[in-house]
């Protein structure tokens, strides 16, 4: 916890998410994370109300909501194949 909030954080293989109220408080995480592992390729950041992950997109437009969409995961395995 941080601040008192939980920073979320999923991992998939080589891609890691973290998500926390505080803009400032993943920013520093991920710094830290690069500090220790950047040298294998720097972690990027991506802020927004609307994000993509793993083929899927993330919306947080609706307050207290997520909404995750796989409408672009059937092209992307379809181009891949």
């Amino acid at each position: 916890m941080f601040n008192g909030i939980h920073l979320a954080s999923i991992c998939h293989i080589d891609d890691l998410k973290l998500t926390h109220v505080t803009k400032r408080v993943g920013e520093g995480k991920t710094d830290k994370l690069n500090e220790k592992f950047g040298d294998n390729g720097p972690l990027t950041r991506a802020h927004g109300k609307r994000l993509e992950y793993l083929g899927m997109t993330l919306d947080n437009t609706a307050k207290g909501k997520v909404k995750f969409q796989l409408s672009e995961l059937p092209t992307h395995m379809i181009g891949a194949v």
